[in-house]
């Protein structure tokens, strides 16, 4: 034996703003330049870890945050040049709106979809991000003795599908669901999944106006969309195309094929009707993901340019870059 191992402690900050993390590009640093990571630092004498993470996030980005607002979420034991016990803690509410503190460490900080992460990214950051998303308290990484991983992420990935993946259910909207949906939103604070948007969409299920379709993964809830008969697109209500709308997959969910079963099922319900599907999608970052989803199923723009709040925006016209600027794309079907 070469004595006992002393570890350097350092202390990573996970800001969540809903369903995006913020990460910053490294530079001028002289080591991982170039690779996205989370706002960290190490302890100093004295300092305890929710300290220290307290100081780093002030001096890295100039917000304000809580020990009590601090949850611990992930330890990764893992070794770099020496061996490094990194913790890792979510932060969801704090003061101050994020800004570049260190210019001269880091290129910029950027608000990234949990389900489209940068690369490159610091590995074992990305590694314990991972872990985190699986809600997995603890991994290794990098040492000699051992390659595995403690409790892994999940198994290789054959076109997107995890193998041993839990089974994914899919069914109608249900009564109970009223009392379900809105807090698991809530516990990821995702606004606006309020109880009376299901109760309302429950009654037009009934009507016959809309379909919901609601997935589940080992009986626990994992997202849901919607099929609006009638869309509020005047074109694709013309042209009797039915809208897949409000398609939502909770952030632990994520890259376990919830959302592409979810749109095989909308597409099969669909063609029982019409030979083409129709969707939205918004243009901002956030949507990025979808953006790429959608174009493996076959979705191609509609051909009239976009839109905001349901109207084709005309050559010369202003309009807010938000969740109501969107592109409208169809699908054939069949």
């Amino acid at each position: 034996m070469n004595g006992r191992q002393r570890a350097q402690v350092d202390v990573h900050l996970i800001l969540r703003r809903n369903n995006r993390i913020l990460l910053g590009e490294r530079a001028n640093t002289g080591w991982a330049d170039g690779c996205w990571h989370l706002p960290s630092g190490h302890g100093e004498a004295g300092e305890s870890p929710t300290t220290t993470l307290v100081r780093e996030a002030a001096e890295e980005i100039g917000i304000r945050v809580k020990p009590s607002e601090a949850r611990f979420v992930h330890l990764l034991h893992h070794r770099t040049d020496s061996p490094r016990m990194a913790l890792f803690f979510e932060v969801v509410r704090w003061e101050n709106e994020p800004v570049n503190r260190e210019p001269d460490k880091c290129t910029g900080w950027f608000w990234f979809p949990v389900d489209d992460l940068p690369t490159p990214m610091v590995p074992y950051g990305r590694q314990a991000l991972d872990h985190y998303l699986a809600g997995e308290p603890y991994a290794e990484h990098g040492w000699p003795d051992t390659e595995r991983r403690l409790n892994p992420v999940a198994p290789a990935e054959v076109d997107g599908q995890h193998e041993h993946m839990a089974p994914i259910t899919v069914r109608p909207l249900a009564p109970a669901d009223v009392d379900v949906l809105p807090p698991a939103f809530a516990e990821v604070n995702w606004p606006g999944k309020t109880a009376d948007q299901y109760r309302r969409y429950l009654a037009e299920q009934e009507a016959g106006t809309r379909s919901v379709l609601v997935a589940s993964v080992d009986d626990t809830f994992a997202g849901y969309l919607t099929v609006a008969w009638q869309s509020g697109y005047r074109p694709f209500r013309l042209a009797g195309i039915p809208e897949i709308q409000d398609l939502n997959v909770l952030p632990r969910f994520r890259r376990r094929r919830v959302a592409w079963t979810l749109m095989d099922r909308a597409e099969e319900l669909i063609a029982e009707r019409s030979t083409t599907a129709g969707i939205g999608v918004g243009l901002y970052v956030n949507y990025s993901a979808a953006h790429l989803m959608y174009l493996r199923r076959g979705y191609l723009p509609d051909g009239r340019g976009v839109t905001y709040r349901g109207s084709v925006v005309l050559p010369g016209t202003s309009v807010r870059v938000d969740d109501d600027l969107v592109l409208m794309l169809v699908r054939r079907l069949g």
